[in-house]
């Protein structure tokens, strides 16, 4: 457990389907905004799942080193842009000064996926001789950390996460960990996945994708007939640092982060969503959240959308509304820290953002139809992996 003690978010960065920047991403968020379309990088089949949120081309050589661009494959772009728009945010200065007490933290459940796959298939098909080696250093998981060190010149702690649907949040607690012991006076936190057709099909073949042989394919988180997350990619950082450093800069604070807490539900199967009955079973050190709003994970599938609401019931009293980003951006492993993202801007601005996709709700909950104004003061991200692993994350608004 992390007791966020003062850590502030200072500065906010996203590669989005819905765009580039938190303040597109946010004002596509607010505008119920659907990223999910036909794919068009690959081909998907003549039979669905035929639909994705997929990352348009960014700015990559106007925010990264160009030298340094060449050398990385595209989930380090994405997390790359999004770390430096998240710098630029804070206002926190790097290469003008020295930055061994900034460190940098990157989730990942499942890394850089699309030149694994060529490189193996190089390697089986051609032989080692053929392989390119250019691209190996780029397989390893940590590689993202590190090119973003080198693009920022941030030369503190740096580590790779990988927990897998709460990699981001689990990046997260890391980031503030080190913050919150003295180890860094900053920390970027960042967490990306890739969409490479290699992963589509795999997933497609598992029949774990919508819309499962049923209904109409879509992401409909909470709705009575999700029948299945659509794919995604995307990346998204934050900037942590103490509440006493963001205030003597003069930085804008988003939100602070008072608590992060991961639990365990149990699960029969180590590979599969808990079930609503081990929800009888979690221990919390506290039984409940305090918050006016609450955002989760919930991706269209209905083991993890009914575990999520059935795990909010218990945490939060006064049943406050519900949001899930997965209607607008689709899914994928890592998200769960732009979720986080998503809750600073919706405390910061007033706003909960309508839930896409959504037009019959499974539970007598309450999720926004419509952008919804109010006085937010407390917000719950929480995120759960298959195999039980569980995180939540309390934020409240900046003073």
């Amino acid at each position: 457990m992390s007791e966020g003690g003062g850590i502030a978010i200072s500065g906010i960065g996203v590669v989005s389907p819905l765009g580039i920047g938190a303040t597109a991403f946010w004002r596509s968020l607010e505008a119920g905004t659907s990223a999910v379309a036909p794919i068009t990088r690959f081909d998907p089949g003549p039979r669905p799942p035929r639909l994705a949120a997929l990352v348009p081309d960014f700015p990559v050589r106007e925010l990264l080193p160009p030298a340094l661009v060449r050398r990385m494959d595209r989930l380090s772009q994405m997390i790359g842009v999004a770390a430096v728009l998240a710098v630029a945010d804070s206002g926190c200065r790097t290469k003008d000064e020295a930055a061994e007490d900034c460190g940098v933290v990157v989730g990942s459940a499942l890394g850089n996926l699309g030149e694994a796959g060529q490189f193996l298939d190089r390697l089986f098909t051609k032989g080692p001789g053929l392989v390119n080696p250019m691209l190996f250093p780029n397989l390893v998981m940590n590689a993202a950390a590190s090119q973003v060190a080198m693009a920022l010149a941030w030369r503190g702690p740096n580590l790779t996460v990988s927990c897998g649907e709460i990699s981001g949040e689990a990046a997260l607690e890391t980031g503030i960990d080190l913050v919150r012991r003295g180890r860094s006076r900053a920390v970027v936190v960042a967490a990306g996945e890739e969409l490479p057709e290699v992963l589509f099909r795999a997933l497609k073949e598992l029949r774990v994708l919508s819309p499962r042989g049923r209904g109409v394919e879509g992401s409909c988180p909470f709705d009575v007939g999700a029948n299945g997350p659509v794919l995604a990619e995307g990346a998204s950082a934050l900037v942590v640092e103490t509440l006493e450093s963001a205030t003597r800069r003069g930085a804008r604070i988003h939100a602070v982060v008072e608590r992060v807490e991961r639990f365990q539900l149990s699960v029969r199967n180590p590979h599969v969503w808990p079930a609503l009955d081990s929800l009888r079973e979690a221990t919390l050190p506290l039984p409940s959240a305090n918050a006016d709003v609450a955002l989760c994970g919930a991706d269209s599938s209905p083991e993890r959308d009914g575990v999520e609401t059935g795990l909010l019931r218990r945490l939060v009293p006064g049943a406050p509304p519900i949001y899930s980003l997965a209607g607008a951006v689709g899914s994928h492993a890592s998200l769960g820290l732009c979720s986080v993202a998503a809750g600073a801007l919706a405390l910061e601005h007033g706003v909960l953002p309508p839930v896409v996709g959504l037009q019959r709700p499974a539970t007598d909950l309450l999720f926004p139809r419509e952008p919804t104004p109010g006085s937010w003061s407390r917000a719950l991200v929480l995120g759960t992996a298959r195999g039980g692993s569980a995180a939540l994350i309390e934020l409240a608004r900046a003073a």
